[in-house]
């Protein structure tokens, strides 16, 4: 939104955080297993990309030779989270549950650099999405391929079409589709 109103600052934004999307012009949510691409309905116009989803582990000894790592080798360690409520918390644990598996919850927090610096810290583990939080900034921790199972999410872009004045709103849905490509592609290149 920030890069988007340089160029268009005489557009009003209103953010909210809500299950019901019913009124609003565009819906970002993410999901499990959605049909990957972009796709255009008479009221809807829709772009999906994946994810994956690493596990954030401190850069530690026991840690430092690892590329990739199995769950089932983290079970007794503490898990460091977003709150349940928030859709990433509800989607890890449910893939997590369907692997069979239930993380050690130590810690929660509504913010993601908070979930960082915990696991920067040593104090236990947590999961981390390829690009949508950025490129992991700290120098403490490090990002691990999950091998139990494919651990992603995708992310969904929704425009509402039914709405009267959409010019504005297929502009931004364009710019933000670009956007999330861009930074998906970035993260690939870079390894995240």
């Amino acid at each position: 939104i920030i890069k988007y109103r340089k160029n268009k600052n005489e557009l009003n934004f209103q953010v909210l955080q809500s299950a019901n999307s019913e009124n609003c012009d565009l819906e970002i949510s993410t999901k499990h297993g959605e049909r990957q691409g972009e796709m255009e309905t008479d009221s809807q116009k829709i772009f999906s990309c994946s994810e994956k989803i690493y596990l954030a582990v401190p850069k530690v000894e026991k840690y430092e030779n690892k590329t990739h790592i199995s769950l089932t080798e983290v079970m007794d360690e503490g898990f460091i989270c977003l709150f349940g409520s928030k859709q990433f918390r509800s989607l890890c644990d449910k893939i997590c549950r369907h692997i069979g598996f239930k993380p050690n919850i130590i810690f929660e927090s509504d913010n993601p650099a908070a979930v960082i610096n915990m696991i920067g810290a040593n104090i236990g583990v947590g999961f981390y999405p390829q690009f949508s939080w950025g490129k992991a900034q700290s120098e403490h921790i490090k990002l691990l391929e999950i091998t139990d199972a494919p651990f992603y999410r995708d992310i969904v872009v929704t425009a509402n079409l039914a709405k009267t004045n959409n010019e504005h709103l297929l502009d931004f849905y364009e710019f933000l589709v670009k956007f999330i490509k861009t930074k998906h592609k970035q993260s690939q290149k870079f390894n995240v």
